[in-house]
């Protein structure tokens, strides 16, 4: 098994190291967490040559599951967030989701360490794709639901994972798939199965 190093940046949005150019060189006994003072600064991911060239799986993540996946790590929502934090899915987001994500929480009646969360979201931004999305043809009942779909939409993500399916009525949803996390982690997991056959 060979390990991918994701290097979390020193500044914002500024790539430190691309994976495709240091996976071969790193030793199977590596650790997989790389700190600096105790800070996560890089995540190892599993990679091999049969899983190397293919995509990750792009998605975008409501927040109330990014919620309950740190709140719990176990079940649907924190696999997601593991898988995200992996590398093993490309998370999709704009402007208006970070600040979201970042708002959310930072919010003292989470009680998230400021530390990890500061280094979860400095990966989210080496990690993940940043996109400009366009307003909806069609309002959602909740206008701040918009921009989750708005999202998956301009990115041409596979899906958008949501608790809250409800709040995204199909005829509204632009062509975004919504999957409960339950049925995301279900596709994730047939979609590798069948990477091996």
């Amino acid at each position: 098994m060979r390990w991918c190093a994701l290097v979390c940046p020193g500044r914002r949005g500024r790539r430190e190291a691309a994976p495709a150019d240091i996976w071969r060189e790193l030793p199977d006994e590596r650790a997989r967490v790389i700190t600096s003072n105790g800070r996560p600064v890089a995540i190892l991911a599993t990679i091999n040559e049969s899983n190397f060239e293919q995509s990750p799986l792009r998605f975008v993540l409501d927040i109330n599951v990014l919620v309950s996946g740190l709140l719990s790590p176990f079940g649907a929502p924190g696999e997601i967030v593991r898988l995200a934090s992996s590398g093993t899915v490309t998370l999709c987001f704009d402007g208006r989701l970070l600040s979201k994500y970042d708002d959310v929480l930072a919010r003292p009646r989470f009680g998230f360490d400021h530390d990890s969360v500061a280094a979860l979201l400095d990966y989210r931004d080496f990690a993940s794709e940043k996109v400009t999305a366009e307003p909806l043809p069609v309002r959602l009942p909740d206008g701040d639901d918009e921009a989750f779909l708005e999202v998956a939409s301009a990115c041409g993500a596979e899906c958008l994972v949501t608790g809250g399916l409800a709040h995204f009525p199909v005829g509204a949803r632009a062509g975004v798939n919504g999957l409960s996390p339950a049925q995301f982690t279900d596709r994730n997991r047939s979609r590798g199965a069948s990477r091996e056959t």
